[in-house]
């Protein structure tokens, strides 16, 4: 039900260095993108958003991010929020990959959430 919701498949997470799902599912309030870094690479600029803040999901490896000069390290598990205006770039460790999930969406546009938005439903599902 294309109308109602789309689905793609892009493959083993960290198969390609970057897959952005904003064309391809059709997004209309956030961006999301998969990324893979290689042991030893970085991000080849420093940038900041007018609008967006991004977070970051780190499924595995290790690295740092750069945020306004500081030095960040990440691994696994680790997730961070960053504001629009602070300036950034990552890279992975020498030893790992760095393969994160970044999630961009307007500063303070997140009105409901989960708990405020979501309603329970009368189907039943067959399971």
């Amino acid at each position: 039900m294309a109308d109602k919701w789309n689905k793609i498949e892009i493959g083993a997470i960290g198969s390609v260095p970057r897959v952005e799902l904003k064309e391809s599912l059709g997004l209309t309030g956030c961006e999301v993108s998969f990324n893979k870094l290689e042991a030893g690479h970085a991000s080849p600029f420093v940038h900041h958003h007018r609008n967006n803040e991004e977070t970051y999901l780190v499924l595995s490896g290790t690295g740092e991010f750069w945020l306004d000069g500081e030095i960040v390290e990440v691994h696994e598990g680790s997730c961070l929020k960053i504001a629009p205006e602070t300036a950034r770039s990552l890279r992975a460790s020498p030893e790992s990959a760095l393969t994160y999930i970044c999630i961009q969406a307007e500063k303070g546009s997140l009105k409901n959430y989960t708990r405020t938005d979501g309603i329970i439903d009368k189907d039943i599902t067959a399971w």
